[in-house]
């Protein structure tokens, strides 16, 4: 079944999220994705590695409201052309200054290549996108879960979230790369 113009419009943004993520880091040399300036706890390839922590911890999320839209026996989305690309900018607005410790399930703990981290992230994506395809039949509107700093989220948002969270990163990365001792 074909997403709804709803759950497209949201898959194509965390699809652009990821792909401006991926050309951020596209052609670092090595020293520049372990570069840690004084103060940073995480070089580009850690972030990267808990970029790919997160979004499989999102993935399985993403299967787990499956599981429970089906146990559930959530009724189906009333307004499936409507948007939902800014039913999570008041919780965009509310965490996007202050800066958060990453909770210690999905921050790196062991360096891992940045090659590993995209093989994982790449996987995990497939995994949300096939679980979002199943619960394009579903109102996510109704779907709720707790998230860590941004209170319960509808499966929507959560969505969002995780491509808000790419982009965030991305940001951080970009201010990295030009910091004056980034290795050339």
């Amino acid at each position: 079944m074909p997403l709804s113009r709803k759950l497209q419009e949201i898959v194509d943004r965390i699809s652009d999220n990821r792909e401006t993520l991926l050309q951020s880091i596209s052609g670092l040399s090595d020293g520049q994705l372990n570069y840690k300036s004084e103060g940073d706890p995480w070089s580009i390839c850690d972030i990267v590695h808990h970029l790919a922590l997160t979004d499989e911890a999102n993935a399985k999320l993403m299967s787990n409201l499956l599981k429970r839209a089906r146990a559930e026996n959530l009724g189906p989305d009333p307004s499936p052309d409507s948007s939902e690309l800014h039913s999570a900018d008041e919780v965009f607005a509310r965490v996007a200054e202050p800066k958060f410790q990453a909770p210690q399930f999905v921050a790196p703990q062991s360096h891992l290549p940045v090659e590993d981290s995209l093989a994982r992230l790449k996987a995990s994506r497939a995994n949300a996108v096939e679980a979002i395809d199943q619960l394009a039949s579903f109102d996510l509107s109704q779907l709720t879960h707790p998230h860590p700093f941004a209170g319960d989220l509808n499966a929507y948002q959560w969505m969002l979230m995780a491509g808000g969270h790419e982009q965030r990163h991305t940001a951080q990365i970009k201010r990295m790369k030009v910091r004056p001792d980034f290795p050339n």
